[in-house]
């Protein structure tokens, strides 16, 4: 039987409130709140993927903003990975043996976001590896059942 994740590593979504609010409440789109729900209902610790940001809690308080990954050079995109993995290694105080989901693009992923985290000793999952927009949303369903 596999592991259940230690943390879950969600992207940020383009759709999201204009309001100032929690970050977990922030983004609206549907693969985001299908992420959520998939994290918070697996009991996992999780944070939030965001450009502008960094490694985000869920609880912060976060206000709109118009930043998006594929705005990032590779270069940027690769710095950004180094932050995330360096603010979560801080965080964590140690990834060796800590099974990490990633559940974001190829923009993070393909960056050295997977690459940092196997470094540290994490063991990394990508559970939506290929699959499309509608094909995520019905794993998300079926996972959550």
């Amino acid at each position: 039987m596999e592991r259940t994740a230690d943390i879950v590593l969600v992207s940020c979504a383009k759709k999201q409130d204009k309001r100032p609010g929690l970050a977990r409440n922030h983004y609206t789109s549907s693969r985001f709140q299908k992420a959520r729900q998939y994290a918070e209902a697996r009991g996992a610790l999780w944070f939030i993927l965001s450009p502008k940001y960094g490694l985000l809690e869920p609880t912060r308080t976060i206000e709109w903003y118009d930043v998006d990954i594929s705005d990032y050079s590779p270069d940027e995109r690769r710095q950004l990975s180094r932050e995330f993995v360096d603010t979560l290694a801080q965080r964590m105080r140690n990834l060796r043996g800590k099974v990490i989901e990633i559940h974001a693009g190829k923009q993070y992923i393909d960056n050295g976001l997977e690459e940092g985290l196997v470094e540290a000793g994490a063991i990394v999952r990508k559970p939506l590896t290929g699959l499309r927009d509608g094909e995520q949303l019905q794993w998300y369903n079926a996972a959550l059942r």
